[in-house]
């Protein structure tokens, strides 16, 4: 009697892939793998230019208001703080422990500044081209003024009271004048643009003083709302400026990243 011939057991797939013993045919199949190579890469840029970079940072600085809560829900004051021109938002409810018990509290966080209307950013973004073409068009001295009232500007964002203030529409005017004038100059044209940077300086200035004026009146009016919300005193309402701040999920994520 013959003795039984043993079988070998079952390999998986893992150990087959291990040993060599496959039989996928990659290579002849290549024009099929990198068109899903390439429809994954791009499928991740469309995602990258349509969402952004997310660095990150849960918040990223700004402006802090505290106000001791009473019966307001929070969604009500996120939705206040908004409507006056904020649009990175966060409230939470806080408990601060007092002699006496405990209190509890709204912290709403915001950006540094209201964002501006469109209608001043184009105003503000079609000044800076201006200049840029004036600068293209000019030599030495005027180009380097020029140069200098755009670098004064580039620092100003709104936002303003007017969507496009007295100040702004001042400058664009002289910007447009020197332009015309420049078309026709024979003489020497560094008179001319020292007299026109005089003026557009002094329309910048006033723009930056409508936008800190403007800043400081949406600040006010945030604390004005917060306390008419929860019906606290204004006086009870503190304000301070904070950095960005990495909270508890982004160090969870950051550790399994290293990890992984």
């Amino acid at each position: 009697m013959s003795s039984p011939v043993s079988q070998s057991p079952k390999s998986n797939v893992f150990s087959r892939l291990y040993r060599g013993e496959t039989n996928f045919n990659i290579v002849e199949r290549w024009k099929l793998w990198f068109a899903l190579s390439g429809a994954v890469i791009a499928i991740g840029f469309v995602a990258l230019f349509a969402n952004g970079l997310n660095l990150g940072i849960d918040f990223t600085g700004g402006t802090v208001w505290e106000v001791p809560a009473g019966n307001a829900d929070p969604g009500a004051a996120e939705a206040a703080v908004r409507d006056l021109g904020y649009n990175e938002v966060q409230v939470q409810e806080v408990t601060q422990s007092t002699g006496g018990g405990s209190t509890r509290m709204l912290r709403v966080e915001a950006e540094a500044t209201a964002s501006p209307s469109k209608a001043t950013t184009a105003a503000l973004a079609k000044a800076d081209s201006a200049l840029r073409k004036l600068e293209s068009q000019t030599k030495g001295d005027s180009a380097k003024a020029l140069r200098g009232v755009r670098s004064q500007l580039n620092g100003i964002d709104g936002p303003f009271e007017q969507d496009v203030p007295e100040a702004l529409t001042a400058l664009q005017n002289e910007i447009d004048s020197l332009t015309d004038v420049l078309k026709e100059a024979k003489d020497d044209e560094t008179e001319l643009v020292s007299t026109s940077v005089s003026k557009m300086r002094n329309s910048v200035e006033a723009l930056g003083e409508a936008e800190q004026a403007e800043r400081e009146r949406v600040g006010q009016a945030v604390s004005d709302e917060l306390a008419k919300i929860t019906g606290s005193k204004v006086s009870e309402v503190t304000v301070d400026t904070v950095g960005p701040s990495w909270g508890e999920q982004i160090s969870q994520k950051a550790q399994t990243a290293l990890i992984v």
